[in-house]
């Protein structure tokens, strides 16, 4: 092989070994559609997502640093990177960056916003592709571990209980309902 086929097969494999987000991403994104509409019973994505901002009990526990473990590096690495380049979108219902590490709400939004624009064939900022697969496979692997968890109390999907379960409580939650509670009064 010549220098010229050498470069060429090099690059070649380079560009076959590249992690492809948007894919990763969008199939990541058809598992967590696949749990919210279920769990939130909305009518459309929107719906949920506003759902999704105002009754999940798993953000509280997060927020307390009792679940979400994961999430917390990525997330904390998307927030500075919004801080210091805001993402520029026409879409109402995120600014862009996030008010801090808890701003989980923010996070809701801006997958559902890294979603619409690959969905409708718009640019997405690399980094912001990344990390936004990151927070979210996070997520969803919590999710996920839940609903695999031996605890099951019937079969009711709604969103009105959840909790991580306590050891010397022996009730049981819902699979996909682990992660679900109370209204959150202050939700926007």
């Amino acid at each position: 092989m010549n220098d010229e086929q050498t470069r060429e097969t090099m690059n070649e494999w380079m560009r076959r070994a590249r992690i492809d987000y948007a894919l990763l991403y969008s199939q990541l994104y058809i598992a967590y559609n696949s749990w919210y509409q279920r769990v939130t019973q909305a009518a459309t994505n929107r719906d949920a997502v506003q759902i999704l901002k105002k009754r999940f009990m798993i953000w509280i526990e997060y927020t307390e640093y009792r679940a979400l473990k994961s999430l917390r590096a990525p997330f904390h690495k998307l927030v500075a990177y919004t801080n210091k380049r805001p993402y520029q979108h026409s879409n109402t219902y995120w600014i862009g960056s996030f008010v801090n590490d808890n701003d989980w709400k923010g996070l809701i939004e801006c997958w559902y916003l890294v979603r619409c624009r690959l969905l409708h064939g718009k640019s997405v900022d690399e980094t912001i592709l990344r990390l936004s697969y990151e927070t979210l496979y996070a997520f969803m692997t919590e999710i996920t571990q839940r609903m695999n968890t031996p605890y099951f109390i019937g079969e009711d999907w709604n969103v009105d209980m959840v909790s991580l379960p306590v050891r010397h409580d022996l009730r049981a939650f819902t699979t996909f309902d682990s992660v679900l509670i109370v209204d959150d009064m202050n939700a926007s």
